[in-house]
């Protein structure tokens, strides 16, 4: 090849194609997955943490609000006997109480109450699906528990057995609740022939000082008015169900209060949980791909595992709890013996720890915190997951990524070779096109300014001169599109804007500033659908100004709309969740629609919207029912069904207004049938 004036003899174009490219590749390729598989491990950890903590708050919640519905419960009985609603001495009316109890709380499994007086009452769930079985101990056999089969009712089938030499005073669970003189939980035991385990939790009721224990009434309380109390307190903590665990130890202080220990002990009412609705939670959790999750007490005894296996043991007649360290889930049990190893006192967990476990199948995630800590109960929550499950994708693809580095490597040194044949005289043909293409001619190099690799001099200068004409080029372009792009977003803005103004526009009323006839049937149609999918209460309430006309006729229209406009403006003072609806339904009748609202509360809306128009006191001197102007309203209360329609449920609020029209006006009246 022959010399060109102002190239020197420079570096071998052969060396600086095949070692820098080599060692680019074989240092980016190596460090890259390098950097990927330790990156890979952090967010591994950071990931398994989450899921962890995730997974534990889950399991917390959902275990606090199954351990307080015995509490709930307890605490209804307790009511009901120190309010004298409840007649110790009247066994059917407790045993149809417990009963009702059974069907509010079917995931009861057993609610009891043993006296002093050595008389013990049970209603629990029989192992014939469907039926209950009624245990009953009387003063007259104190040692005898009479088993009788019956069915939902509390109607008796036949007497299944007679349990012989039974001590209610010397029972485990009515020995502790005396010793703890508080509400606690007992023992963690097995029932139902040793099938699953439960536990029980006890409130000792005491008499209060200045109260005996009352003799039977001569009419006592129907088994309905229990039934309405329960119902009332399930209703209130089932709708309250997200802040289970705050209101569970607020209502423990508040309604668990017990006499002074100087009273004289009633008995004992005892309500007990099976423990296996928790394993089956668990069981239902995805915990990565081989995860467990298990809770045990501070001695290493299972309380519940989302492994499916028996908790407990059978030896000799004799039950025995299955440690965590003899589980049969190899996981469960590397972690509960890892643990072990770590701390071999578990009282000093006091707050989440966040472990990695090394142990003969690898490493394991393993994340341990207290669970339940009141009224006796002490269990901790563990969640362990094989790092395995997620790191095996990550080794493995950090052992192809070294195998591919090698690859590379001598591909790349025999590619080099080969391009370096061929690329020396093409780069100077395309550099020489550059040239063309920027000035249209050809033009000598400066020599002060050329690489001292010869054959990318000319080509470098080229490629430079270019690339600035086109950076110009397109940095016109990009300033072209930019203001183009803001033109189109302002258009977009103004439009959208005025999209809401007339969204606004069309669905509320110009006068009272309420929504619309319009924008209340499409709202009403849409709570309805979501009324019937939830199985949620729906009430619509319809108002009228009383005496309107006359009140037009007497102050003029103007007045008559200023009335119209205090009476929204009072009516939305009552009506404030942001789910409920007021609107102007037609001339002086408006309409409220309250998503997720039950009777009661309906009349407690009902009965603040007609004070709070009469408060306003707008004179209205010719009226015949007050001389300020007031309302009268009806309103329908349904839960929607598929048979059931938004018509009926608007008929039926016209027909309770006009009711409350035929009843003097200034009242409500509330649909009273329901709709077929």
């Amino acid at each position: 090849m022959k010399k060109r004036k102002g190239i020197g003899r420079g570096i071998p174009l052969q060396w600086v194609l095949i070692v820098p490219f080599v060692f680019q590749i074989f240092l980016a390729v190596g460090l890259t997955g390098w950097l990927s598989w330790q990156s890979g491990q952090t967010a591994v950890q950071a990931l398994v943490n989450e899921l962890q903590s995730n997974i534990s708050d889950r399991i917390q919640t959902r275990t606090q609000n199954f351990l307080s519905t015995p509490i709930q419960v307890n605490q209804i009985n307790a009511k009901g006997i120190q309010s004298a609603q409840l007649d110790l001495n009247n066994s059917e009316q407790i045993i149809r109480h417990f009963i009702t109890l059974q069907q509010i709380f079917p995931q009861i499994n057993h609610i009891s109450i043993g006296k002093e007086d050595g008389n013990y009452i049970a209603v629990r769930q029989s192992k014939t699906k469907g039926l209950l079985d009624i245990l009953l101990v009387t003063p007259q056999e104190p040692k005898s528990v009479y088993v009788y089969l019956a069915d939902e009712q509390g109607k008796r089938i036949s007497l299944q057995r007679i349990r012989e030499n039974y001590d209610l005073h010397n029972r485990p669970w009515y020995k502790k609740a005396i010793q703890a003189s508080k509400p606690s939980w007992s023992d963690i035991y097995n029932y139902f022939a040793a099938t699953t385990t439960g536990i029980s939790h006890l409130y000792p009721l005491h008499a209060k000082q200045s109260l005996t224990i009352p003799s039977p009434p001569s009419t006592p309380q129907s088994t309905t008015q229990l039934t309405s109390q329960s119902n009332s307190q399930s209703n209130s903590q089932s709708n309250s169900q997200s802040n289970s665990q705050s209101n569970s130890q607020s209502n423990s202080q508040s309604n668990s209060q017990i006499p002074a220990p100087q009273s004289p002990l009633i008995g004992v009412l005892a309500t007990d949980f099976d423990l296996a609705d928790i394993s089956s939670f668990l069981r239902g959790i995805t915990i990565g791909k081989t995860g467990q999750a298990f809770i045990l007490e501070r001695n290493y005894d299972l309380v519940a595992s989302s492994y499916p296996e028996k908790l407990f043991t059978v030896d000799r007649e004799k039950t025995h709890r299955v440690r965590a360290d003899q589980s049969q889930n190899s996981l469960i049990q590397e972690a509960a013996l890892g643990l072990r190893a770590m701390f071999p006192n578990l009282e000093a967990i006091k707050q989440k720890e966040q472990l990695i476990l090394p142990t003969s199948s690898g490493e394991k995630f393993v994340q341990i915190r207290p669970l339940i800590q009141e009224e006796g109960l002490d269990w901790l929550l563990v969640v362990v997951i094989p790092k395995a499950d997620f790191t095996e994708q990550i080794d493995r693809n950090a052992y192809t990524t070294l195998g591919i580095c090698l690859i590379i490597f001598l591909l790349s040194s025999l590619l080099s070779f080969a391009i370096y044949r061929q690329l020396s005289d093409w780069i100077l043909r395309f550099s020489h096109a550059a040239q063309a293409i920027s000035f249209g001619q050809l033009a000598a190099p400066n020599p002060n300014t050329v690489p001292r690799i010869r054959e990318l001099a000319i080509l470098a200068r080229a490629i430079e001169q270019m690339r600035q004409q086109l950076h110009d080029s397109f940095a016109a372009l990009e300033s072209t599109n930019r203001d183009l792009e803001e033109r189109v977003i302002q258009r977009t803005t103004e439009l959208q804007q005025a999209n809401q103004n007339l969204q606004y526009l069309a669905t509320i009323d110009a006068l009272t500033g309420a929504a619309n006839r319009r924008y209340f049937n499409d709202y009403l149609e849409q709570q309805w659908r979501q009324a019937l999918r939830y199985s949620q209460p729906l009430t619509l309430i319809i108002c009228d100004v009383d005496c309107f006309k006359i009140y037009n006729d007497t102050y003029g229209h103007q007045a008559g709309d200023l009335c119209l406009q205090q009476v929204v403006s009072a009516i939305c003072q009552v009506v404030q969740r942001p789910q409920d609806l007021l609107a102007r339904y037609g001339g002086e009748e408006f309409a409220v629609i309250l998503p997720d609202t039950h009777l009661e509360g309906a009349r407690s809306i009902a009965a603040e919207i007609i004070k709070a128009v009469a408060d306003l006191k707008i004179p209205n001197i010719r009226s015949t029912v007050a001389p300020y102007v007031t309302v009268s309203l009806g309103f329908c209360c349904v839960v929607p069904t598929p048979e059931l329609s938004i018509d009926q449920l608007i008929n039926r609020a016209d027909q309770a207004l006009y009711a409350a029209k035929e009843q003097g006006r200034n009242s409500y009246q509330e649909a009273l049938t329901k709709l077929n």
